[in-house]
């Protein structure tokens, strides 16, 4: 069923919700569009007519609704994806978890900042902050924004984009749905068939270096330890290189739920006095953190203590990886859900893998 999502009155639509109205938002309801231009550079976009530029198309999204959306949408707002699109050359003008999901490139933040990106990082969404954004599109996530789907869909047309840990493990999908919202999916393929021949590069050096190797990846977070498996986002990005991993995480995503008794697709936990179960010929630690300590709040000071209290327990100095010295300390982009993490993992792959290949 085609949704038509038109845009109400602000005014009209406050009232309805029975919000009261700041000078600041009547301000922004009444004032000419600013902040964030989202649109970039055009790409062909199948569903757009490109002699239509302000005109609509049908956008069929991940809860197969289709809904009237703009051919060039230039105000977005979108509760997920802001390392799709900053990869994508997209500035939203409102982006939930900015900070959060941007954590390990501050300077990308500074720079989405100046361009007039507001972070909406309230777990729950501030809909007269929304309103004030005067959005032309939003891309709301399931299930997280269920409950607001209606309300957002009053504001600008609203189209779903599947969400959950395993969408981490299908973040080209993630590309190519905001390639198709913002009309750039030339520009995701060319993102994705860049990617590719990265790979192809790695496993042609790499290889048959690590044809007889096992690679694992634990993760030391401020209260607990665990192990990624290969139905998460690192562990998929391992598979695409051609890395195997030791059979305890060698794990797709129904055999980790299982695993878990179906508490998580992507991670088994793991106690200390397990420590052995992390071990392999080459150790990837992920350890997210702020780089500038005087940013690093008690929650990065918790995890460094806990990286800490794990190097020196009896058995980390028995693990093959840390006896070989073949334990690599990588950051949060190992947690990522994008290409431009993907990317960043692979940075981090020719960096540890090519000094022990080299």
């Amino acid at each position: 069923m085609l949704q038509h999502n038109k845009t109400v009155s602000r005014r009209t639509f406050l009232a309805m919700l029975g919000i009261g109205m700041s000078g600041t938002v009547l301000a922004a309801c009444s004032d000419d569009s600013k902040g964030a231009n989202t649109t970039g550079t055009q790409g062909s976009g199948s569903e757009a007519s490109s002699n239509n530029a302000s005109g609509t198309r049908t956008f069929t999204d991940d809860v197969g609704r289709d809904v009237e959306i703009p051919n060039q949408p230039q105000r977005l707002v979108s509760t997920k994806g802001i390392t799709s699109l900053v990869a994508l050359g997209i500035t939203p003008v409102g982006i939930a978890n900015m900070e959060i999901d941007l954590y390990p490139y501050p300077d990308v933040v500074k720079k989405l900042k100046e361009d007039g990106a507001t972070d909406l990082h309230e777990r729950e969404l501030n809909i007269e902050k929304v309103i004030s954004l005067q959005p032309d599109v939003i891309v709301a996530s399931t299930p997280r924004d269920d409950d607001n789907r209606e309300t957002l869909a009053a504001i600008a047309p609203t189209v779903v984009i599947e969400s959950g840990d395993e969408r981490k493990h299908r973040w080209d999908d993630t590309l190519r749905f905001f390639g198709r919202v913002m009309n750039k999916e030339d520009k995701a393929e060319e993102l994705l068939s860049d990617y590719q021949d990265r790979v192809d590069e790695f496993k042609e050096k790499h290889g048959d270096y690590l044809k007889d190797k096992t690679v694992s990846v634990l993760r030391i977070r401020n209260d607990n330890l665990i192990i990624y498996t290969k139905s998460s986002f690192a562990g998929g990005v391992l598979d695409q290189v051609g890395i195997k991993r030791p059979k305890n995480q060698d794990l797709d995503l129904a055999a980790t739920k299982a695993a878990t008794n179906g508490e998580s697709i992507e991670a088994f936990p793991l106690s200390p006095e397990r420590l052995n179960e992390a071990d392999a010929d080459i150790m990837f630690v992920v350890v997210q953190v702020h780089d500038d300590p005087s940013e690093q709040d008690d929650k990065d000071k918790a995890t460094l203590a806990n990286v800490e209290k794990v190097k020196n327990h009896p058995l980390w100095n028995k693990l093959n990886a840390v006896k070989n010295n073949q334990t690599f300390f990588v950051n949060a982009v190992w947690n990522g859900e994008s290409v431009m993490e993907a990317n960043s993992m692979l940075d981090d792959l020719n960096k540890h893998i090519g000094s022990l290949n080299s």
